[in-house]
């Protein structure tokens, strides 16, 4: 597997030193970022860290954001030029007129451990999808993969997800709710669920990924298809270092925890030993996002959606 070290990316900046004035200072390309700070979503942060932006002759501006449907909104107003998120909330977004496009593969699932779970109170007597039913259960963002997986998992696992009350509580309050009984159970990703964990606020009950298969993109990058064909290098040189980053985070965990840990509010000790997030190293395919896209048609009637459709190719 490919790395991408500190060094390395030290020396790319070097090297940019010498080079053509249209790769340096001023004249470094910006894109605005918009993501929400967790596990799964970080490759900007490690690509910023490193310098590999700089390196690839661009200039990145990070917006922490939460939910998906204002990450798109900010897309949409023009704040944001890219922004990572489950490609859910995409397609719907596309099939609504709004032309965004998948750009590369984030966070990949192809087994245990997972980034995600489905948690409950420490003392709660819930063991399965049956003992959901009727209940309250939390996600990050109605509309998105995080209700397709948990109402998935419940089917599969003896419930009926119609009958649950689904309700937005973002990551960090699930254990403030769950300790108030405002919720019954919830779904969380890392680092937030080791760090509920880590404080006795949760226990796990199971991996909501798991009900959709394996060998699916669970986030993505994604850009409005005008922005993108009018910014095509700037795009590409974007692609190019999440292919980079991948590969680089993949491969030095410890590392990659000791950048996250500054931005999330934890440290780098409770992000390692916590599952960590596997990146997509290649470039984009269809077979990597159409199993979310069909159960999205299942469970929140998402309009059957063809992932090649979904895709901008350089």
């Amino acid at each position: 597997m490919a790395s991408y070290s500190r060094a390395a990316a030290l020396t790319g900046i070097a090297a940019l030193a010498a080079a053509p004035a249209i790769v340096r200072g001023a004249d470094l390309a910006t894109i605005r970022i918009g993501a929400a700070p967790t596990d799964a979503t970080a490759q900007h942060l490690y690509a910023q860290d490193l310098g590999m932006f700089t390196a690839a002759g661009l200039s990145a501006e990070i917006s922490p954001m939460r939910t998906s449907a204002s990450l798109i909104a900010a897309i949409v107003g023009g704040s944001l030029d890219i922004m990572t998120s489950t490609v859910v909330s995409i397609a719907l977004a596309h099939n609504k007129g709004i032309d965004m496009r998948v750009i590369a593969e984030g966070n990949v699932y192809d087994g245990p451990p997972s980034q995600a779970a489905i948690v409950v109170a420490p003392n709660s007597t819930i063991k399965n999808g049956a003992d959901l039913n009727g209940k309250t259960v939390a996600v990050n963002g109605l509309g998105d993969l995080t209700q397709v997986a948990i109402a998935a998992w419940i089917d599969a696992n003896g419930g009926d997800s119609k009958s649950v009350k689904l309700i937005e509580v973002p990551f960090s309050g699930v254990g403030a709710a769950l300790a108030q009984g405002r919720i019954d159970a919830a779904m969380l990703v890392e680092p937030f669920t080791s760090a509920a964990r880590a404080q006795g606020q949760i226990k796990i009950l199971g991996d909501p990924q798991a009900a959709i298969g394996r060998g699916y993109m669970v986030t993505g990058w994604y850009a409005k298809a005008d922005w993108l064909n009018a910014n095509r290098d700037t795009a590409r040189r974007f692609v190019d270092v999440m292919l980079q980053t991948a590969k680089w985070a993949n491969a030095h965990h410890p590392e990659s925890a000791a950048i996250l840990a500054k931005y999330v509010g934890m440290t780098a000790d409770a992000i390692q030993s916590s599952p960590r997030a596997v990146y997509g190293e290649k470039p984009i395919q269809p077979a990597m996002i159409q199993p979310v896209l069909d159960f999205s048609s299942k469970y929140i009637g998402l309009d059957k959606t063809s992932a090649a459709s979904l895709i901008w190719r350089a």
